[in-house]
């Protein structure tokens, strides 16, 4: 289990590593675009001043998808806590029960950490394009 996440955790940061994202061209892709009367309120207008890349910015796609992410994973680590606190609560002694949930307690709480680092690197690579 932990082989096959770190496994996908090495792939994700391979396959991140490799993808070049294209920089916003230096020439003005807005020149030329006419922006007064009804048109100022056009989705291209309200954007037309913005310096911020809408896929690696501070509020872009890619932050926005890592934080989803991030949060379902986080929460479905925290709920297999609670999961194998209630195992091994009602394991009545049985040290096969009472193994299995400290196993997925680990497992739970390495992938929290795993969360935690990922998020991490990942808004570092995306601090640094």
């Amino acid at each position: 289990m932990i082989r096959r996440l770190l496994s996908a955790l090495a792939l994700s940061l391979l396959v991140c590593g490799t993808v070049a994202v294209t920089p916003a061209l230096a020439s003005g892709i807005f020149t030329g675009v006419d922006c007064s009367g009804a048109a100022s309120k056009s989705a291209v207008c309200k954007d037309k001043g913005s310096t911020e890349n809408p896929v690696t910015g501070d509020d872009g796609l890619l932050s926005k998808i890592t934080n989803i992410v991030a949060a379902v994973a986080g929460a479905a680590a925290v709920i297999l806590i609670l999961v194998s606190g209630i195992r091994f609560i009602t394991a009545g002694g049985d040290a096969n029960q009472a193994s299995s949930a400290r196993r997925t307690l680990i497992y739970a709480l390495v992938g929290l950490v795993v969360i935690v680092l990922a998020r991490a690197i990942i808004a570092l690579v995306i601090s640094k394009i």
